[in-house]
């Protein structure tokens, strides 16, 4: 109910960063919702981390999952021409700090359409978001209660940090049959 209230309340307002064509940073409150979860989160990472499958583990708290993913089916939703999703939305974790980081450029070219971040307690220097584009590589220092948007061909990867805290990220997907355009920008992704 928090969150949606806040999301709906801040929907008449300019909720959205463009940081480039193909990274939209919108508010997105949940951090506070999640934080009497942190300690189950960390556990349930490591519980069910199989390297030779990926580095992110699917989330099953059924309560705050359809919070986060019915906020942020809105945000799509209202941001995006899509078409009709055809994959159900679930939550990945990542959990890291500087002695536990797998750092490895990827996409979501095979699960997604759209792909969406948030990070809970993001440190204040590194361990952040690197991306690709034809003009090189950049860097995103992210900020909790934020999501961080792109689409399913950028490559990204997390970058290692010397903060010894864990550091908790949420990947969540909009799978769709195609290319969405940006309702705000025109951009096509």
């Amino acid at each position: 109910i928090i969150f949606s209230i806040l999301y709906n309340n801040n929907k008449e307002k300019n909720m959205l960063t463009k940081i480039c064509d193909y990274l939209y940073e919108y508010d997105f409150p949940v951090a506070a919702i999640f934080d009497s979860y942190m300690d189950d989160i960390v556990d349930n990472y490591f519980k069910k981390l199989d390297r030779d499958k990926g580095y992110n583990v699917i989330y099953e708290n059924d309560f705050l999952c359809k919070k986060v993913t019915t906020a942020f089916q809105s945000i799509i939703q209202d941001e995006f021409l899509v078409t009709e999703q055809i994959d159900t939305t679930k939550l990945w974790t990542y959990v890291q700090n500087n002695e536990h980081s797998i750092c490895v450029n990827h996409n979501h070219a095979r699960t997604t359409t759209i792909n969406g971040v948030f990070y809970l307690n993001p440190p204040e220097s590194d361990g952040g978001l690197e991306y690709i584009l034809d003009d090189g590589v950049h860097y995103l220092q992210p900020k909790p209660n934020k999501l961080y948007l792109m689409p399913y061909w950028l490559y990204h990867k997390p970058t290692p940090q010397q903060d010894k805290d864990w550091r908790v990220s949420f990947n969540i997907e909009y799978k769709c049959m195609s290319r969405p355009v940006h309702r705000r920008t025109g951009t096509y992704w």
